[in-house]
């Protein structure tokens, strides 16, 4: 597979994630060090994450960034599909879309990864491109520091209450050298969670919680929801 930096496509650049085998989720010693590390942690949230297993990828190329609303645009305008205004005006959000701003409060996410070449990540490809092998907490590290993310414990100052743009905090890039993996907003992946819901990874802007923030969250919702602070990335294979 060639190592490409860009995707031709829609101009997204690409990080390179090679075959092998990472931990998949959290085990009993790290449940009970977050218990330690954040109390008050509700048991049935760290049960979400705690499914520790190898699992082993092959080789894939996943976007450094979430899909931006420059990108989405040019999508509609190729295939004539209706450009969705920003969430602001349903949210009254005060500053509404740049072309840099993950675009979300989008349906149609699995449409734009085909005809960018690609599919949304499965859970499993998300997690390795955010964690790395070494089985961290979080993209940068073990330790949670708040000025590695937009969320309501530190929020970006231009940014207080809205989203903020894609690459803000290239300083929190896995060590595969993705960014944006915790906060701002979460993202779609291709995994079924039960009947019509898919599982969503990362985090949001809204969480209070540092241990909402672990680059091994989960949540889901249903396919096809439009959610203001969901966004999503594609995955090449």
């Amino acid at each position: 597979m060639p190592d490409a930096a860009v995707n031709p496509k829609d101009g997204a650049e690409l990080v390179f994630v090679p075959a092998g085998e990472f931990q998949f989720g959290l085990n009993d010693t790290q449940v009970a060090e977050i218990r330690e590390r954040f109390p008050g942690t509700a048991a049935g949230y760290l049960d979400l994450m705690r499914q520790e297993h190898p699992v082993t990828l092959p080789v894939f190329r996943i976007y450094k960034h979430p899909v931006t609303v420059a990108q989405y645009r040019a999508f509609c305008k190729a295939t004539d599909r209706f450009m969705p205004d920003s969430p602001a005006h349903v949210y009254e959000w005060p500053l509404k879309w740049t072309d840099r701003h993950p675009v979300t409060y989008v349906a149609d996410c699995a449409a734009y990864a085909s005809w960018a070449g690609g599919t949304l990540p499965a859970e499993q490809q998300w997690e390795k491109a955010a964690r790395g092998i070494d089985a961290r907490f979080f993209p940068w590290g073990n330790e949670f520091d708040p000025v590695m993310l937009h969320s309501a414990i530190a929020p970006h100052p231009q940014y207080p209450s809205t989203p903020c743009p894609i690459g803000v905090y290239p300083q929190a890039a896995s060590p595969f050298g993705i960014e944006d993996c915790c906060g701002n907003v979460a993202e779609w992946t291709s995994t079924q969670w039960n009947n019509d819901r898919l599982v969503l990874r990362g985090s949001t802007m809204h969480n209070l919680r540092r241990e909402a923030h672990l680059v091994t969250a989960r949540a889901h919702a249903r396919a096809g929801d439009c959610l203001n602070l969901v966004g999503f990335r594609v995955v090449l294979g």
